[in-house]
């Protein structure tokens, strides 16, 4: 049986307080962090005067 030559992984902590890239958008924006070599991502939807969440189709 092979045994790996050093193949210790190091664990990644990451949140959204500090995104690796942020996107902006009109009505919001797209929050971007990189973990392990994928991309996650968390939109963001800016509010109207009165509250409401702006949602297109």
């Amino acid at each position: 049986m092979k045994q790996a030559a050093n193949s210790t992984r190091m664990a990644e902590w990451k949140n959204f307080d500090k995104p690796d890239e942020v996107r902006e958008f009109p009505k919001g924006r797209l929050e971007l962090i990189r973990v392990g070599g994928a991309t996650i991502g968390r939109g963001i939807l800016n509010q109207d005067g009165d509250g409401q969440l702006l949602f297109s189709r």
